[in-house]
């Protein structure tokens, strides 16, 4: 049996916080996930929603 490894990706977001997250190796958040800019996002830290601005991704 063979481990499973992950991959991080951050969302930026237009409130200034990023929003770590990780996914399987070789999963394309954008592609496969369909994190793109634009996109509304639940910020915690901020209590509202906020905007992606960017997906960072090795």
């Amino acid at each position: 049996m063979t481990a499973l490894t992950t991959s991080a990706f951050t969302l930026v977001l237009d409130c200034g916080h990023r929003a770590d997250h990780s996914t399987w190796e070789g999963v394309d958040p954008r592609r496969d996930l369909g994190w793109v800019p634009g996109m509304g996002r639940w910020c915690g830290p901020c209590d509202r929603n906020s905007t992606v601005t960017d997906v960072l991704h090795p």
